[in-house]
């Protein structure tokens, strides 16, 4: 049994989870029948392999892995119901009805947690003096 560990989020001691740096929805058109994703690597030292899933690490407390989770799937949404126009002219995209708030936060969550991560994947994210800032945000 591992023992209660601070909670990156909220700082209290409580049993962590394997929380996802970036949502297993973000993968989905990776995967291949089988569930797996190939690793590729700019490194030609590093071995290439399959991952059945996303990188996580033990980072969150329950609840704060729920507050994360809402806004996960709000964006979740946003990719996969809301209208998107694509503005030719420069390859934007735009969203109509979306809330900023939520939109803004999911991604604060992505960067913040990738910055706090000791994942090899995102080591050279990097947040410097707006990391705590964001943590309290979020």
């Amino acid at each position: 049994m591992r023992e209660n560990m601070p909670c990156i989020l909220c700082k209290e001691n409580k049993s962590l989870r394997e929380s996802h740096i970036y949502p297993e929805w973000l993968y989905r058109p990776l995967y291949d029948d089988n569930h797996r994703f190939f690793v590729l690597s700019t490194d030609a030292n590093k071995r290439r392999g399959t991952r059945p899933k996303g990188i996580y690490e033990r980072l969150l407390c329950h609840e704060y892995e729920q507050r994360l989770s809402r806004w996960e799937g709000y964006a979740r949404n946003v990719f996969h119901e809301l209208p998107l126009k694509v503005i030719e002219d420069n390859g934007s995209v735009v969203f109509s009805g979306l809330n900023y708030d939520s939109f803004r936060l999911f991604q604060m969550s992505l960067i913040w947690r990738a910055s706090i991560a000791k994942r090899p994947e995102v080591h050279r994210i990097d947040l410097g003096p707006h990391s705590e800032k964001n943590r309290k945000m979020l």
